[in-house]
């Protein structure tokens, strides 16, 4: 910790006040595509949707390539990282990778003494409220492919902004995600023909 009236190390007064703009001004207006799930791993479930992985890719580059986007966030099931060259598409300085899972269960965030309350928590869920956990993640009412889903805080930046989403798979994984996002009032649109 640094001692009162001084800054942070490494820090200094012109970038803190670009962090304050940043997250007060600018924020509101970014215009943010999410990609949503778009892995390797699921080569299956697009071919059963008449398509394939690099076909998608190339999609989703032709998209980026023609649309002004501040902000590309790439959800990906089991990283936090572009490491696989099928990612060459979004050779882009602006994108956030960020790992975000589906298919929860409630019982599988709570601690013993929340697991007690577990069906006081959940009608609290499912009337609404957002949960927070002892361990500090949040849970919004699931859909038809999650009892629950995880409200990130990246999602929490997102209201203020204009929120374009597309990915894999719709009524699965894309549903988990527009839950999530409503949940916390983020208006998105859908990228229709990028969504698998």
């Amino acid at each position: 910790m640094w001692a009162r009236g001084t800054l942070p190390p490494g820090s200094t007064p012109g970038k803190i006040l670009l962090d304050i703009f940043r997250d007060s001004i600018i924020i509101r207006n970014m215009k943010t595509l999410i990609i949503h799930h778009l892995e390797p791993m699921w080569e299956g479930g697009y071919s059963r949707a008449g398509t394939c992985f690099e076909d998608l890719c190339v999609k989703v580059g032709e998209h980026i390539t023609s649309n002004d986007y501040d902000q590309i966030i790439l959800t990906r099931f089991e990283s936090h990282q572009l490491d696989e060259p099928e990612y060459d598409y979004l050779a882009v300085p602006y994108i956030q990778v960020k790992e975000y899972g589906y298919g929860w269960e409630l019982d599988g965030f709570l601690d013993d003494d929340e697991t007690e309350k577990v069906d006081e928590i959940r009608q609290r869920i499912e009337n609404g409220e957002v949960y927070e956990t002892r361990f500090g993640t949040k849970l919004a009412e699931g859909g038809s492919h999650s009892q629950v889903v995880i409200i990130d805080e990246w999602m929490e930046r997102l209201p203020k902004q204009n929120v374009f989403i597309c990915g894999a798979f719709d009524g699965e994984c894309v549903e988990d995600l527009e839950t999530a996002l409503s949940a916390i009032n983020v208006n998105f649109q859908r990228v229709e023909e990028l969504i698998v």
